[in-house]
């Protein structure tokens, strides 16, 4: 599962749009993150070196109705049935993630996989790796330096009707891991390895707007192994964990990892 990430430097995002989106468009979208940014606190562009989903981040996405969007969703998708707040947030941490191979069925996530898909962007995610009853942490991450991972996501609106507050949340796809995945993800209390869904740029269009759920079926699949690196890197719970700096990122060997 994919309940850590990284997420650190904007301007990685323009660059990675660059190859699926005229210019034009990508620049419009800088613009409307940075003006979002200043007009919002909470949504200043500071580096998350390495962010837990169940503390709610906002993450940088990407949406398309008849024009493109650029925006912060809350890690954590709310559905617009929602009735009340301790009802969303209960929801909320289980929606961190959403299974590609059922999202068209789960009442959390089938409306969304029909109407309201996104992209996520990430610089790397975590996950942990088992062994003799201790767990290891890896930073996966695009092999190609300064490049982000685009996820697919689904989004949601949920409105408190007590306030009239509308709450954008966002869940990220995931898909069965590949071979590295594989390695790496060996909970052996899960059902197989995963991974978040990555896209590449020609297929963040089609993710965005196919109304063809066979077509979108077919795009939540492994990503090619050949295109991430992972490397171990501190603990990230505990009284050891490392905290959300840069130092998160940073290699860190374990010499019972090399027997």
């Amino acid at each position: 599962m994919c309940y850590n990430v990284a997420q650190m430097k904007l301007r990685e995002y323009k660059v990675a749009l660059r190859e699926g989106l005229p210019k034009e468009i990508v620049d419009k979208l800088y613009q409307e993150w940075e003006e979002l940014e200043k007009a919002n606190m909470k949504f200043q562009d500071k580096p998350m070196f390495q962010v837990s989903g169940f503390s709610h981040p906002p993450l940088y996405t990407l949406i398309k109705d008849t024009d493109y969007h650029a925006t912060r969703f809350t890690w954590g998708l709310a559905p617009n049935w929602v009735k009340e707040p301790q009802q969303a947030k209960e929801i909320m941490t289980k929606t961190l993630n959403a299974r590609g191979e059922t999202i068209f069925e789960k009442p959390s996530f089938r409306d969304s996989a029909k109407n309201k898909r996104c992209l996520i962007f990430v610089d790397g995610f975590y996950e942990h790796h088992h062994q003799k009853g201790k767990t290891y942490p890896y930073f996966i991450h695009h092999k190609e330096e300064n490049r982000p991972l685009v996820l697919g996501g689904l989004w949601a609106e949920w409105t408190d009707k007590n306030t009239g507050e509308i709450f954008s949340t966002a869940s990220i796809v995931t898909t069965e891991g590949n071979s590295m995945m594989a390695k790496i993800h060996n909970n052996p209390k899960a059902d197989g390895a995963r991974m978040p869904l990555i896209l590449d740029p020609e297929e963040f269009e089609m993710w965005l707007t196919s109304k063809d759920k066979a077509e979108v079926e077919k795009m939540i699949k492994p990503y090619p192994q050949e295109k991430l690196e992972a490397h171990t890197v501190g603990k990230l719970n505990g009284k050891e964990a490392v905290v959300d700096s840069a130092q998160s990122i940073e290699r860190l060997e374990y010499a019972e990892l090399k027997d």
